[in-house]
């Protein structure tokens, strides 16, 4: 029973996955075919209507589903009106909804956490290992994934570290935060 409990939960996690894989892929399409950073939004949330149906069956925080379009709206219009990266103003729509939650959330993670970093390996496939090391019960610990990524999906400096250099690997240190 437990087997088959988790099969399924892996099946719905393969449609999350093939779902965002489709996304990424149209919104590519869209994006060499006619750009247009208004719609942007929009045609990422007819997208994540997918993913809602997929996520909500794997577990009870359904408020996931029904939040995330509205911090994208949110974060929709501090981009257009702060001038500010969509990355950057959907972390601040998600703070200013629920800042006492994170702030808690961040000391906690800074007592523990003591170094992020994400890995870009130029190889056939490229590849992405973020990996978080932390404190588990007074002995260093590693979270990694490992993901495969498309020459054109690597982050613009990373791209052209690689063009300019002959180096195979490019690390960025997340945090703690380079001065």
């Amino acid at each position: 029973m437990e087997k088959q409990q988790e099969n399924q939960k892996q099946e719905s996690l393969k449609e999350v996955l093939e779902f965002v894989r489709e996304a990424i892929d149209k919104a590519k399409q869209w994006k060499m075919e006619n750009f247009n950073v208004e719609q942007l939004p929009e045609m990422v949330l007819k997208q994540f209507d997918k993913v809602h149906h997929v996520l909500s069956e794997l577990g009870d925080s359904t408020d996931f589903n029904n939040v995330l379009p509205v911090y994208l709206n949110i974060a929709k219009y501090l981009s257009n009106h702060f001038d500010q990266d969509m990355i950057f103003s959907l972390g601040a729509a998600i703070t200013l909804c629920h800042e006492k939650e994170i702030v808690k959330l961040v000391a906690e993670a800074k007592q523990k956490v003591f170094k992020i970093e994400a890995h870009y390996r130029k190889a056939e496939p490229y590849t992405r290992e973020t990996r978080l090391f932390f404190n588990r019960d007074g002995k260093p610990a590693e979270f990694h994934v490992t993901q495969v990524v498309t020459r054109d999906d690597l982050p613009s400096d990373v791209r052209e570290e690689f063009l300019r250099t002959d180096k195979a690997l490019v690390t960025i240190n997340l945090y703690p935060e380079e001065v």
